[in-house]
């Protein structure tokens, strides 16, 4: 990287300098890795004491915490969007490489029929299979297979690795990560005769625009109809989404969640990590499952549920709670236990010595 200084980096943003602003540029890194000569992000207060631990060049921060920093004698880029504002200059130190005009590769597999729109690069060792239409200004990379079929929109990109099968669309913009698999059949059995017979799987994929599949991840083909994902969703890494779902739109799933067939989400619903969503379970729109949930019915729109099996998540606080309390209760049970046998056995004794004493004189007279 071009060593840049602060104040050029800074040119024509709606930023306030405190500092020098010829300090050399030479990296990004965080408040945990920042060393000499990299601009730092500084967004929340719990980890100003880590930064000031660190050798770092500038630090981009909002007016609150630049109080907290006037002592650590570096320059400080104070904005109200602090997240943003590094961002945006992310992108200038370290700018997009430029795009290569391949256009279709002589190396690539193409079958006659396919339709290539322009501005277009399908790089080599790519695959593309009869019928297939491809818009303008996509990113086709080596070792990409799209089967027969198959429709791809505008300003696609498909990296190394990614497999359509046959008859899979994707929406304008959309991006696929490495490896990912779309359109495989369903994990769908029979058993017949003692043997497990595979259910054939007719349907198709269909992804919206502007939706983001990350690395590794796979959606299987509907049985009948299709499986959807809505207009903007983002899927992290190894996700599994299987047969007939109806993922909505601008949803969030994020690592190594999988959901079984037959699934709905609502648009803006968030799933985290690890996961896991019962067949045909419907989950709200807006609404959130927890990390390591298990969801085995239906999630209202707007409420956040946690835990295995999944319950709200202020039920499931209260459960935790209780939970860490367990060896008080445990303790206190036994304890209240051993009392009410003791406080039982000195009634026996109080009851046989009444019952074993001499009678009244006056009676036995």
């Amino acid at each position: 990287m071009t060593p840049t200084k602060l104040a050029d980096l800074l040119e024509g943003l709606d930023v306030v300098l405190s500092g020098p602003g010829d300090v050399e540029i030479t990296g990004l890194a965080t408040c945990r890795e920042a060393g000499p000569g990299d601009l730092t992000l500084l967004s929340d207060a719990k980890l100003v004491a880590k930064l000031t631990e660190r050798e770092f060049a500038a630090v981009v921060t909002n007016a609150e915490l630049a109080e907290k920093l006037e002592d650590c004698g570096r320059p400080l880029a104070v904005t109200d969007d602090p997240k943003g504002l590094f961002t945006t200059l992310a992108a200038r130190l370290r700018p997009q490489r430029p795009r290569r005009e391949i256009g279709v590769s002589k190396a690539a597999e193409m079958h006659p029929t396919a339709v290539i729109g322009p501005d277009t690069n399908i790089h080599p060792r790519a695959t593309v299979g009869p019928h297939v239409t491809i818009g303008r200004g996509c990113e086709i990379y080596p070792g990409v297979v799209v089967g027969a079929g198959c429709v791809i929109g505008d300003g696609v990109v498909l990296h190394p690795g990614v497999v359509l099968y046959e008859d899979v669309t994707l929406g304008d913009r959309v991006v696929v990560h490495a490896n990912a698999v779309l359109g495989a059949d369903g994990f769908g059995y029979e058993l017949k005769e003692g043997r497990h017979e595979r259910l054939p799987h007719f349907g198709t994929v269909r992804i919206e625009a502007d939706v983001e599949i990350g690395a590794g991840t796979t959606v299987d083909r509907a049985m009948f109809g299709e499986t959807v994902i809505g207009e903007g969703t983002k899927i992290d890494n190894l996700v599994m989404i299987a047969h007939n779902d109806r993922i909505g739109r601008h949803n969030i799933l994020v690592g190594q969640c999988g959901l079984a067939g037959s699934v709905t989400t609502g648009d803006y619903a968030v799933i985290a990590g690890h996961s896991g969503i019962a067949d045909h379970v419907t989950l709200g729109a807006q609404s959130v499952v927890a990390s390591m949930s298990g969801v085995h019915r239906d999630v209202p729109a707007g409420e956040v549920w946690g835990g295995t099996p999944a319950i709200p998540m202020d039920e499931m606080k209260k459960v935790i709670f209780n939970w860490k309390k367990a060896g008080e209760t445990r303790a206190e049970v036994k304890r209240l236990t051993r009392e009410v046998a003791e406080l039982k056995a000195e009634l026996a004794a109080a009851k046989s010595t009444e019952d074993d004493g001499p009678a009244d004189p006056r009676v036995a007279a």
